[in-house]
C-alpha cells in the first residue's frame, strides 16, 4: 500500500509542485507591500519551521533520531542547502520583486536554471539534451514576451535575481547530493534560515504591519509554498535527476498565465500559447532523453 501511495505521488508531484510554486511570486508581492524584505523573510521561515516541528510530533517523531545519527560531513551539507535555498535564494527572490522587477524579467532570469543545472551538476545530457533544453528556453522566452510583463527592468533587481537563480541551482544541486530523508531535510533547512533572518533582523528591524493582506500573504507562503511546495521539491530531487526536476521551472510562468486566463479571464496572446506549446514539448522530450 505504501509503494502504490509512494508511486502515486511520484505521479502527481511535479503537477503540484508547479500549481504550488507558481502562486509564490504573487502573495510575495503582495506581502511585501506590508512588510520589510527580512520581516517577511523571518515570519515564513518561523512559521514554515513551527509547522514541520509539528509535522515531526504528530507524524514522524522517528525524523530527529535519524538526524542526530548523521555524520558531520552531512550535517554541514544540510546547512548549506538551507543557506542556498532557504536564505540567498529566497532572500534574492523576495529583493528582485521589492527592487520592482517585472514578473516577466523575474521568470527569464529564473529560467536560466535548468540550463545552468546540468553543467553545475557535471550531467551528462549530450548536445541533444542541451539542445532540447534551449528549445525550452526559447519557448519560456516567447510565452513572456507575448505576456508583455517585461515592463520594468532594474539593475538592483535584475542582480538580486540573477544571484537568486545562482543561489537556487547550487542549492538543489546539493539537495540532490543529501542523502536525508525529505521531513527531516526540510526541518534542518528551515532551522538554519530561521537562525539566520532571526540574527538578520535583530541587527537592523522588525518592520510588519500585521494587516489581513499581510496575514493571508505569510499563510499561503508558509503552509502552501514553503511547506508543501518544497517538501515536494526535496521529494523529487531525492527520486530524479537534478536537471529534470530543474526543467520543471520553464513551466511556471505558463502555469500563471493559466491560472490568470481561468480566474480573472485575461487574454492570451497567440505569441503565448504558443511559447507554451514549446515549453511543454521541451518538457516531454527532456524527459525521454535525460
Amino acid at each position: 500500500m505504501w509503494q502504490n501511495t509512494r508511486l502515486d505521488l511520484a505521479r502527481m508531484a511535479p503537477l503540484l509542485f508547479l500549481l504550488m510554486w507558481s502562486s509564490g511570486a504573487i502573495f510575495v508581492k503582495a506581502g511585501l507591500q506590508e512588510a520589510s524584505v527580512l520581516s517577511f523573510l523571518l515570519v515564513r521561515s518561523l512559521g514554515a519551521l513551527l509547522v514541520m516541528i509539528l509535522m515531526v510530533v504528530i507524524f514522524k517523531k522517528g525524523e530527529v533520531r535519524s538526524l542526530q545519527l548523521l555524520t558531520w560531513k552531512s550535517w554541514l551539507n544540510i546547512v548549506l542547502v538551507g543557506i542556498f535555498l532557504q536564505v540567498l535564494y529566497q532572500g534574492f527572490f523576495f529583493s528582485s520583486i521589492a527592487y520592482g522587477l517585472s514578473p516577466g524579467m523575474l521568470a527569464i532570469v529564473l529560467g536560466c536554471q535548468p540550463l545552468l543545472t546540468p553543467l553545475l551538476a557535471f550531467e551528462r545530457i549530450g548536445v541533444k539534451g542541451y539542445c532540447v533544453l534551449l528549445f525550452g528556453f526559447t519557448g519560456l522566452v516567447i510565452a513572456i514576451l507575448g505576456g508583455g510583463k517585461i515592463d520594468v527592468i532594474t539593475l538592483p533587481g535584475v542582480i538580486s535575481a540573477l544571484l537568486a537563480v545562482l543561489a537556487m541551482t547550487i542549492g538543489t544541486i546539493l539537495q540532490k547530493r543529501t542523502h536525508v530523508n525529505v521531513i527531516g531535510s526540510v526541518l534542518a533547512q528551515y532551522c538554519v534560515s530561521s537562525f539566520v533572518f532571526t540574527m538578520a533582523v535583530l541587527l537592523f528591524s522588525f518592520e510588519v504591519n500585521p494587516s489581513l493582506q499581510f496575514v493571508f500573504s505569510a499563510i499561503w507562503m508558509i503552509l502552501v509554498v514553503s511547506v508543501g511546495a518544497i517538501l515536494l521539491l526535496v521529494f523529487m530531487l531525492n527520486n530524479d535527476k537534478a536537471s529534470k526536476v530543474a526543467a520543471l521551472f520553464f513551466l511556471v510562468p505558463v502555469i500563471t498565465y493559466t491560472l490568470d486566463y481561468l480566474v480573472y479571464d485575461t487574454p492570451v496572446t497567440l505569441m503565448t500559447f504558443g511559447g507554451g506549446i514549446m515549453v511543454v514539448a521541451s518538457l516531454l522530450m527532456y524527459r525521454k532523453i535525460a
